[in-house]
């Protein structure tokens, strides 16, 4: 004795669990279009207190034949397979509905459904009822067909009644950018059809972000005329397709565009009309797989390669262009949520390094943005870290070997891939080797500006010029407070306002608050929170360092001492006295010998958190050098033409002219 697998109520409900309010709306109506109806509505009955009564949703459809009944009520696991073929391999969007299981969704939103449908069969109209419960879904009785006025046209209409307001409502926002998102793709490809919602028709418009209407060079007559449209959201149920139309715009064919799996949210549809497709023919294989016919216009013809593959370059070079903009906002959010590596923008080495990395994701984010389109905020942060450094230590090879193994890669994006990281590597030793250049540069003048007597270099208009737009000789991470000799209290508040503490009203009790200093420098330690405020005295070329230099500092030092604001626990400071040369009293050697101990190059006074320094030109310049030494090793820097270049300033204003333009000049 034979016995069959029985579903229940139950079974169904948890087997479409996961089916949303506008998911099973959308069923009725693709089971409308199924119908070929050209005009779908739904709409929603409300009573006085705004409660919904019922909802319908009607077509003008064929109706359903009577003798079909089961096939389109009673069938329900084998049409997933119908559908997963329909809405993936399928070569026509003729059909597309769930038919059995569409038609047991409307537990969802409400208890009860009813069906009222007119159809044709030998010249007469026939109609009949089918009522279905939420309580009992396998169950649904129908009363027997009545022939109707022939007059009276086919279609169906489904009541559905006991609507839940707080699941489905006409007002819904969400509701319609779902139906609109579901049948945009539609909407064109039939440009006859009418869907509305509540009176309210769907537009393909809504849901459109970019469109193009072309016509592709170079191909033979009869030459298509192609609509491109990129949608805002994501179609659902879906993919992004070409729809091959004849001159009637019957649609002949559909299938992929190329490109589907690139994870980079650029959703899409592209119609091409021709009468090269009016007799597009399509053949049955073995095992019931739709395919090309061998003879007549088809795919395999030069004329159809060609089009293809020139409204594919178009959609690619398309799909570049909108990746660029996401990019920009990909870049823009990896730096909201601190996924690039953290860096110091008064830095120009770590904003250099920090360029050349952005440059690079950007890069590889247009190549491949499914890199990028998944994973949570620490996923992305371990990936973009690793990609450093492996850009920093050279190893772009590495790099590419790691992300092509990763990645479905054919040849051409293989190429391009490797191609992006080489550039990319490239235009970061260019970056940095300008910024070395620059710097020696900058170099050469200050030497020249100090030695070369033959400038007439002076004080404040060059000296002091130069080393407000080129601190980065003191360090590489000082913003500039106060230049051109402000006084303290005005230093103060500006200090206060740089590192974004309350400045203070309050006047600086002492004798020696006028004074002025030459360049006040601030660095911020935002890993310690630690502030260090830099003091440069700068003199004449011709001036020696002695006691009395020494002793203006040393006013600056006791003003700024005095002062508790100047003084909390996170603040440190350096004094810097800088000159051609020491005097011959032997007074700085004398501090210089007694502040030994603390093991400090150039240091001539230390007191808690306050160091004072006397250092020559040349030797600042050595100092700055050395730092640069492995850098320049590797770029090799050609110094003696820099040194060439530099000398044809015949003036100090020159010098300072050109030193103005220099890409390391702050």
């Amino acid at each position: 004795m034979q016995k069959k697998v029985q579903l229940t109520t139950e079974g169904i409900k948890k087997h479409l669990s996961n089916t949303t309010p506008g998911q099973a709306l959308a069923e009725y109506i693709w089971n409308g279009l199924d119908a070929k109806a050209s005009s779908i509505e739904v709409r929603f009955e409300l009573n006085p207190a705004g409660g919904i009564v019922a909802m319908h949703v009607s077509d003008n459809g064929h109706g359903i034949p009577f003798e079909l009944l089961e096939q389109k009520f009673g069938v329900f696991m084998d049409s997933e397979k119908i559908i997963h073929r329909q809405r993936t391999k399928r070569v026509s969007s003729e059909t597309h509905g769930k038919d059995g299981i569409g038609r047991l969704t409307f537990f969802v939103f409400a208890h009860d459904a009813e069906w009222v449908t007119i159809y044709e069969q030998d010249g007469k109209k026939y109609r009949y009822t089918i009522k279905i419960s939420a309580a009992d879904l396998v169950c649904y009785p129908s009363e027997n067909p009545t022939e109707v006025d022939a007059a009276i046209p086919t279609g169906t209409v489904a009541h559905f009644y006991n609507v839940s307001s707080q699941v489905i409502h006409p007002e819904d926002a969400e509701l319609r950018k779902f139906l609109v998102s579901e049948f945009c793709w539609r909407l064109l490809l039939d440009k006859g059809l009418e869907i509305k919602l509540n009176g309210s028709l769907l537009t393909a418009e809504e849901n459109i972000d970019d469109q193009a209407l072309f016509c592709p060079l170079g191909i033979a007559p009869p030459r298509p005329t192609v609509h491109f449209v990129r949608w805002k959201h994501k179609l659902h149920g879906e993919y992004s397709r070409y729809y091959f139309l004849d001159a009637t715009r019957k649609e002949r064919w559909t299938n992929f565009t190329s490109l589907n799996k690139k994870g980079d949210q650029f959703h899409h549809s592209v119609y091409v009309q021709s009468p090269f497709f009016d007799t597009f023919s399509l053949g049955t294989g073995p095992n019931e797989q739709t395919e090309l016919a061998l003879e007549g216009n088809s795919q395999k013809s030069d004329w159809f390669k060609g089009m293809l593959s020139a409204v594919d370059a178009f959609l690619r070079a398309a799909r570049k262009e909108f990746l660029r903009d996401s990019t920009d906002k990909l870049i823009t959010q990896f730096e909201q949520k601190d996924i690039f590596p953290t860096h110091n923008e008064k830095n120009q080495w770590e904003v250099l390094k920090h360029t050349h990395l952005a440059e690079t994701i950007g890069e590889l984010h247009n190549l491949q943005p499914n890199l990028f389109s998944s994973g949570s905020i620490e996923q992305k942060k371990i990936f973009v870290r690793l990609i450093d450094q492996l850009l920093d230590s050279s190893e772009a090879e590495t790099l590419y070997q790691i992300i092509g193994q990763v990645l479905d890669l054919d040849q051409d994006e293989k190429a391009e891939l490797l191609g992006v990281l080489k550039s990319s590597r490239l235009r970061a030793v260019i970056k940095t080797a300008k910024l070395i250049q620059d710097r020696y540069r900058a170099l050469e003048q200050i030497k020249r500006l100090n030695w070369d007597k033959s400038l007439g270099a002076k004080e404040v208009p060059h000296i002091q010029e130069f080393m407000e737009r080129h601190f980065w000789i003191i360090g590489e991470e000082y913003s500039l407070v106060v230049a051109a000799e402000k006084d303290f209290e005005q230093a103060l508040r500006a200090l206060y306002d740089k590192v974004g503490l309350k400045s203070s009203a309050d006047d600086i009790d002492h004798v020696d608050k006028n004074k002025e200093m030459d360049i006040l420098l601030v660095r911020q330690d935002q890993y310690h929170d630690k502030i260090h405020n830099v003091v440069l005295e700068l003199k004449h070329p011709n001036k020696k360092l002695g006691k009395k230099f020494v002793d203006q500092v040393m006013t600056y030092f006791e003003v700024i001492f005095s002062d508790p604001r100047f003084n909390a626990s996170n603040m440190e400071w350096s004094y810097y006295l800088i000159g051609n040369d020491f005097s011959s009293s032997g007074y700085i050697e004398g501090q210089l010998e007694n502040a030994k101990p603390h093991g400090i190059p150039s240091l001539i006074y230390k007191t808690k958190n306050h160091k004072i320094f006397a250092k020559r030109w040349s030797e600042l310049i050595t100092d700055v050098e050395l730092r640069h030494k492995f850098l320049n090793d590797r770029l090799q820097v050609q110094r003696e033409q820099l040194a060439t270049e530099e000398s044809a300033a015949k003036t100090a204003d020159q010098v300072i002219q050109r030193a103005q333009k220099l890409s390391c000049a702050n």
